[in-house]
């Protein structure tokens, strides 16, 4: 799954790894931050960037495209 989102995906910041990662094995928004020490707003952070770095419409699910890895 790394090596493949790596490939992918290049600009994908560790964090951002560590997200797709999580999403992944399908933990909540809740869950992550517990996880991560972050905040729920910073989970919310993440999907927004990746989403912008990924181009994907605001339709799309940043954790269906972990899926898709």
């Amino acid at each position: 799954f790394f090596d493949r989102l790596r490939h992918k995906y290049p600009d994908l910041t560790p964090a951002e790894v560590r997200f797709m990662a999580l999403s992944r094995l399908a933990y909540s928004g809740r869950e992550m931050a517990n996880m991560l020490g972050v905040s729920e707003g910073a989970i919310r952070q993440y999907r927004s960037r990746i989403r912008r770095k990924l181009a994907l419409p605001d339709t799309e699910e940043v954790e269906k495209i972990a899926y898709t890895v």
